[in-house]
């Protein structure tokens, strides 16, 4: 049963976030956000959830946060959604009043992709950055150009939501196989709820956990940086 089908996380699996820089137009744009929507100056939110945020949505990223900040719940989901809005005006505003520098490439991405498309494998994302957030990043470094389809941020709340939005607008089938590609142990677990492979890549090579929690959390494949595309592509010929 040959595989088909890969999906693929956006931070800490493809791209990261460029290392001399403060902070992104996103984060910029959250920030700010929030405090319009709520009054709440001076917020960062990397820093109130830190590693947690890992692996979560931007949507459960914001409800995170609010929480933290002592928002009670029926006001977080009566203006969420009005969050979101200027949070996307807010960037929309201003992404052509900044070089899209914010992010750069992981070492071995361009030559995992190009082996998989050789492989006429089915290229798609499954992120939970909302979907205008992970183009702009992709059309940063050029890696848009190789996925067709995607599972994003406002499909659902649950990165296994995501995976399988993103599947039910593939090319994906049953009686063939698919893998999910990212870097932490949400990924894994949502690749595995969806009855799919999972490939993940450690901090060694740009991801977030190290290869004992990756192994621990029941990855089929972990890699110290994709340049291993030789076992990579081992685990497609399972």
């Amino acid at each position: 049963m040959a595989v088909k089908t890969a999906t693929f996380d956006l931070d800490g699996t493809l791209i990261r976030r460029n290392p001399g820089l403060r902070s992104s137009l996103k984060m910029d744009a959250i920030n700010r956000s929030i405090g319009k929507v709520f009054s709440i100056c001076n917020i960062n939110y990397v820093d109130y959830l830190g590693k947690k945020m890992y692996g979560m949505t931007d949507r459960a990223i914001l409800r995170d946060v609010l929480f933290k900040l002592n928002i009670d719940k029926v006001v977080i989901d009566d203006k969420i959604d009005y969050l979101i809005e200027e949070i996307l005006s807010y960037f929309h505003d201003n992404q052509n009043r900044k070089a899209n520098d914010d992010y750069i490439i992981l070492a071995g991405v361009i030559e995992l992709l190009d082996a998989l498309q050789d492989r006429k494998i089915d290229l798609g994302l499954a992120t939970g950055n909302f979907e205008e957030f992970a183009w702009w990043k992709l059309k940063g470094v050029d890696l848009d150009r190789y996925f067709t389809f995607g599972g994003f941020g406002e499909d659902d709340e649950s990165r296994s939501g995501i995976i399988a939005s993103a599947l039910k607008r593939s090319n994906h089938r049953d009686g063939f196989k698919a893998c999910h590609f990212g870097d932490t142990p949400s990924d894994i677990e949502a690749a595995r709820n969806n009855g799919i492979m999972s490939a993940a890549v450690s901090a060694k090579g740009g991801g977030t956990f190290d290869t004992d929690d990756l192994k621990a959390a029941g990855a089929d494949l972990v890699v110290d940086s994709w340049i291993e595309i030789d076992k990579i592509l081992a685990l497609f010929d399972r």
